[in-house]
């Protein structure tokens, strides 16, 4: 990773407030009403009260900057990518916070150490390895191309 990172607020929770009452007053002019409000529901925690249960669980961490792509984490351990409330539990029962991120479904948000996550996957890793691939690759006789020095013009 290089260069500067943004790590203060990345939004206003006055503007969203405003968009979020505007978006109330002309809900009928917008077709994906409900991704929007949803969206900004997930952003502002202000709007704790009015969330339903599913939505509170997901507000997200505005003091931790950055994320982790759970599939982009696993591929590289190439393993099948965990439920969502399997890691979620994981690192509250270790004592962490964690959060959905509102640009990524399947990213989460938390303060613990990358060590924590990544000894969480390994664990997992463990209880479901990874399929072996049964494929042998061994050169077969009867798949040899000729050789350029047969002067035969291929490409």
């Amino acid at each position: 990773m290089g260069g500067p990172i943004w790590n203060g607020p990345i939004f206003d929770n006055d503007a969203l407030n405003w968009v979020r009452n505007e978006l109330k007053t002309h809900s009928e002019d917008f077709g994906s009403f409900t991704r929007l409000y949803g969206l900004l529901c997930v952003m502002d925690e202000a709007w704790k009260l009015e969330l339903s249960v599913k939505l509170i669980a997901a507000q997200e961490l505005k003091d931790v900057p950055l994320h982790y792509t759970l599939d982009g984490m696993c591929s590289q351990l190439h393993i099948t990518v965990p439920s969502q409330t399997l890691i979620r539990s994981a690192l509250l029962n270790a004592g962490y916070r964690v959060s959905s991120v509102h640009t990524n479904q399947t990213a989460l948000k938390t303060d613990a150490p990358n060590s924590v996550l990544w000894d969480i996957l390994r664990e997992w890793a463990k209880e479901n390895p990874p399929k072996v691939c049964s494929i042998i690759i061994i050169v077969h006789l009867s798949c040899s191309i000729p050789k350029r020095n047969h002067m035969v013009m291929r490409f």
